[in-house]
């Protein structure tokens, strides 16, 4: 239980980052994904979840359109498409994009599983025969 009022609570990675103040300063506790059991909360803020509704908003979709062809809608102008393979390692492929979707075309690539990213955000498996 922390002793200071309203910690911020940061997750990604793996990693929940829980922000406190004290008097020396800003200070954080880190804690892996396994490690968390239980997280509970006092008090809500509405606020967070408006802004976890306004970002829902912005979906990302994926079909797999023919044999080592991936199409992702939904995408902003912004947003980087990235292929994976399951080892972590960026892997290079053929990325096409127009209004708003993407392409992207691992048809000569050898067998294996794939992960297609979009911002390492929304992500697509696939697992090419």
């Amino acid at each position: 239980m922390l002793s200071v009022q309203k910690p911020v609570v940061s997750c990604g990675r793996g990693i929940m980052k829980i922000f406190y103040q004290e008097d020396d300063g800003e200070k954080y506790m880190a804690f892996e994904r396994d490690q968390v059991e239980d997280l509970t909360f006092g008090t809500a803020d509405a606020t967070a979840i408006d802004e976890a509704k306004a970002d829902n908003a912005q979906r990302v979709t994926f079909d797999l359109t023919r044999n080592g062809i991936v199409r992702a809608s939904g995408l902003q102008p912004s947003d980087r498409l990235q292929v994976f393979n399951i080892d972590g390692k960026r892997v290079s492929a053929v990325v096409n994009r127009y209004h708003g979707e993407g392409t992207v075309d691992l048809s000569h690539k050898p067998r294996g599983l794939y992960l297609i990213s979009v911002n390492k955000r929304f992500t697509f498996k696939l697992m090419k025969p």
